[in-house]
């Protein structure tokens, strides 16, 4: 996997988005909302609770939202709930990280050496809850989807793909046809886009890292 790339495309690049994706995270939610369970609301209800859940960056009403709104199969809830796996999984901390300069990737495509990667950065956690989040982001109308939603959605599939029966990742032994599925969801995205989209040459360079995997 070539990962060396992926920094010099994305250090002036990404921040934007990431902090777009973050905005709402960082907004004054009612708090006192978040202490009611969500087993016996409405769906209407489920929703605002996982929303205020989600502005409010407690990790552990995250997870009660997200498993809130697993039975609600509406696009808003599906996409509500993979937005919550993002957080969840602390990816966006993480690439934030990156582009500040405090986090590291690995610097060749050893496998191992990724997967060394993954487990001191979030480990099984991060890589369940993406997994969760590509398949969700893959399931909705893609006209919703933001240009990181592809990003995230995209590594979420590609690491279902690599993900071995013990739970391990490993991009050396892959599913091809779930690698596929991760290759052609940025692709359908680029195929979407006009080149003068101001994103498009982001989610083009990142496209190219996803087929290096």
């Amino acid at each position: 996997m070539n990962v060396r790339s992926l920094p010099r495309f994305s250090i002036l690049i990404l921040l934007p988005f990431l902090l777009m994706a973050c905005e709402k995270v960082f907004t004054t939610t009612p708090l006192e909302f978040l202490q009611r369970s969500p087993e016996n609301m409405t769906a209407e209800q489920r929703m605002t609770y996982a929303e205020d859940a989600l502005a409010s960056g407690d990790t552990q009403a995250m997870i009660d939202a997200y498993n809130a709104l697993l039975s609600d199969t509406s696009d808003a809830a599906v996409y509500l709930a993979a937005q919550l796996a993002i957080e969840i999984s602390g990816i966006s901390d993480l690439l934030l990280g990156v582009v500040a300069g405090t986090t590291t990737l690995p610097e060749s495509g050893d496998s191992a050496t990724i997967t060394d990667w993954i487990d001191s950065n979030g480990g099984a956690d991060t890589i369940t809850y993406l997994i969760a989040a590509g398949d969700k982001l893959a399931s909705v109308d893609s006209t919703e989807l933001s240009t990181m939603d592809y990003v995230y959605g995209s590594l979420g599939l590609a690491l279902e793909a690599a993900q071995q029966d013990d739970g391990s990742v490993d991009f050396a032994n892959v599913d091809v046809e779930k690698m596929s599925d991760a290759q052609d969801f940025v692709e359908e995205a680029l195929a979407n886009m006009s080149e003068d989209d101001p994103s498009y040459a982001f989610l083009d360079s990142y496209n190219t890292y996803l087929q290096n995997l």
